[in-house]
């Protein structure tokens, strides 16, 4: 009895839909001299607690999805604030690389997953610059790796602000969502063997009395 409730369980449980993985690979963040004759140093002066260490680092963001929406999280965002010297560049390049692995499902009648996001910056000297994912769904089983940078410029004589953003979201998406009918077997298999308790009990019952 305790291994036929087990089995029902187990064909009740929510199945895992499949699993997702972004990184940045060799990301590295450097100041560029846009005149070197000016005799200004290029430096940045950074607000809020921010780092460039932050932006030399892998990022790794991975996960599984499941048929019921669990376990989907964003990945941790990387910023950087502050003020960039006359004549001077912030020069960010790195790999990014997306990996979806699509499992089969039978809890669902279409299961995917959908990532976006990407970097970008912005001066007040009016350079803009960003990359994005390619936003669509992913239905079935991809591995895609691109070159990825940014780069801000001021070419003005005094201090600009600026800033920069880097960071990936993963959704999962469905249609058609039913839960999926038994069939007619399964329903006979699971009949059968509840009507078969009670013949086995009276068998042992009657091991008892001999």
């Amino acid at each position: 009895m305790r291994a036929l409730i087990a089995a029902l369980l187990l064909t009740c449980s929510v199945a895992q839909a499949g699993t997702y993985s972004i990184s940045v690979t060799d990301p590295s963040l450097v100041l560029r001299d846009l005149d070197p004759s000016d005799g200004i140093t290029p430096a940045l002066t950074l607000f809020y607690g921010t780092s460039v260490a932050d932006w030399n680092k892998p990022l790794v963001c991975s996960g599984e999805f499941w048929s019921d929406y669990t376990d989907m999280k964003s990945c941790p965002a990387v910023s950087l604030y502050g003020t960039l010297s006359a004549h001077s560049a912030i020069d960010w390049n790195g790999t990014v690389t997306i990996d979806v692995h699509l499992l089969p499902v039978t809890a669902t009648q279409s299961e995917n997953v959908a990532l976006y996001g990407g970097g970008s910056g912005y001066t007040n000297a009016a350079t803009h610059s960003e990359f994005e994912i390619n936003p669509y769904v992913r239905s079935t089983d991809s591995h895609e790796s691109f070159a990825a940078s940014l780069f801000l410029a001021n070419d003005t004589d005094g201090p600009a602000n600026f800033e920069m953003h880097l960071g990936f979201e993963a959704f999962q998406q469905s249609s058609d969502y039913p839960r999926p009918v038994p069939e007619p077997s399964t329903y006979l298999l699971m009949l059968g063997g509840l009507a078969a308790l009670p013949l086995l009990r009276r068998k042992r019952a009657q091991g008892r009395v001999r």
